[in-house]
């Protein structure tokens, strides 16, 4: 049975919002170890909270705009959210690039896709309240 477009829609909002969110993460992930030499589970949590911040941008006004909290408790619930989402990625990545030698980069590509579908209910039902179905 085929998705209708109405509710395929958020659906696919979320992954281009995902997909830039992942691009904007790995990439200042890179730069942050490869051009300030910051170590790499530093350097994730500050890519991290730029892509968390673009992400809800994006979230906010291009997914969820019919969302019930301000954008003040929004933001607030959606940073509190991604910080679990940033423990398990640090975590992840000490776990794969210490003791499975993954490159960092690829470990932070293959977390942002396991973590994704989870982050994505989080936020639709918790930060914004945004109850639609789909």
């Amino acid at each position: 049975m085929l998705l209708d477009t109405k509710k395929a829609i958020p659906i696919f909002k979320w992954l281009i919002s995902g997909g830039l969110a992942v691009v904007v993460d790995i990439s200042a992930l890179y730069i942050f170890v490869a051009y300030f030499h910051i170590y790499y589970i530093l350097a994730a949590s500050f890519a991290f909270f730029i892509s968390a911040t673009t992400n809800y941008t994006i979230s906010k006004f291009a997914i969820f705009h019919n969302a019930q909290n301000s954008t003040r408790r929004s933001y607030s619930t959606f940073m509190s959210i991604s910080i679990i989402g940033l423990i398990a990625i640090t975590l992840g990545m000490y776990i794969l690039v210490e003791f499975f030698h993954v490159n960092y980069l690829l470990a932070r590509f293959i977390l942002a896709g396991t973590l994704g579908v989870a982050s994505f209910f989080l936020h639709k039902y918790i930060s914004f309240k945004d109850n639609s179905k789909f």
